[in-house]
């Protein structure tokens, strides 16, 4: 097996010695600018969306990345993997997805997502979540990448700027931006996941993601959730466990939940909209609910819009 790759010696190394320019290193480089020959137009920038509350961490071992649980993952973020040292797969949905030093997958929320066949020995991925303001995002597809020189560079720049104890808010601003640009570097790469069967686990999932978006506004009855996908409840209640690990019930509870917290974030709904979105009559149910499932109260994400909101009327100013 060959050693482990470092991709971020070169990247690291620049930005680390780099020292801080001062007025004459400044003005050393304005006197190298040339007129331009249009005042009015300049070189069109691609559009791209810039990610808030980002978080980064690393994992080390096949214990850290299963988190010491062999069930399936899903949350209500966005998930950048990039993996620096070790190989394995992502399995999204029950498509397979392969990893290697230099590519990357990004995740999109509420997909089911599990680690297999991760290399013995010490492993070393790194994970950028994060927050879109985009609508609907259950349904984009996995996007597997691969980390280009650029990618790298900025990369570099985004560990070398993480420091969460002291964020101040134009690092923080730094840091978005920089992820955004990293997230427009990637290089698109054609995936090639397994293809399941025709009444294989990840259509069963498919059919099952379907009906709950359908039925998003409403209560959820498992008997009717199995009538509309073509089976009996026992049956699909047995199948679910037995494929996924983790019983139909949470999963729908928990799909629910974080669905809704993507529209509190978007400032779609209010609380009580949310609950009873999410099939709950009672606010104090759904309240409880939610903070098990996601770890903070729903009016924290309600707050957390509020405040973009304030910010982005103050920039305005």
């Amino acid at each position: 097996m060959a050693g482990p790759t470092n991709l971020l010696a070169i990247p690291m190394t620049r930005y680390r010695h780099n020292r801080k320019p001062t007025l004459p290193d400044l003005l050393r480089t304005i006197d190298r600018l040339v007129p331009p020959r249009d005042y009015s137009h300049g070189p069109p920038c691609p559009s791209f969306i810039v990610p808030d509350s980002i978080v980064l961490f690393c994992r080390r071992s096949v214990e850290e990345l299963r988190d010491g649980s062999l069930q399936p993952h899903f949350h209500h973020r966005w998930v950048l993997v990039i993996p620096l040292q070790g190989r394995g797969r992502m399995v999204v949905d029950e498509n397979d997805y392969p990893l290697r030093p230099g590519r990357t997958l990004l995740v999109p929320p509420l997909r089911l997502h599990q680690y297999r066949s991760i290399t013995p020995g010490p492993i070393h991925w790194l994970f950028l979540t994060f927050e879109l303001p985009t609508a609907d995002a259950g349904a984009a597809p996995p996007q597997p990448g691969r980390l280009s020189l650029d990618g790298r560079r900025v990369l570099g720049e985004v560990l070398a700027l993480w420091q969460p104890a002291d964020l101040s808010s134009l690092r923080a601003a730094r840091l978005a931006v920089l992820v955004a640009l990293l997230l427009l570097s990637l290089r698109r790469v054609t995936p090639v996941p397994t293809v399941p069967a025709p009444a294989g686990p990840a259509v069963v999932l498919r059919r099952i993601n379907e009906w709950l978006h359908a039925h998003r506004d409403g209560p959820v009855h498992l008997a009717e959730l199995a009538r509309g996908i073509g089976c009996s409840e026992s049956h699909l209640r047995a199948v679910f466990r037995q494929q996924f690990g983790l019983s139909l019930g949470r999963y729908v509870r928990e799909t629910r939940c974080r669905s809704a917290a993507l529209r509190l974030q978007e400032g779609r709904l209010t609380v009580t909209e949310a609950a009873a979105a999410c099939g709950f009559t009672s606010v104090y149910t759904f309240s409880r609910t939610f903070k098990r499932v996601l770890g903070v109260p729903p009016s924290m994400m309600q707050n957390r819009q509020d405040g973009r909101r304030r910010t982005e009327r103050s920039l305005r100013r």
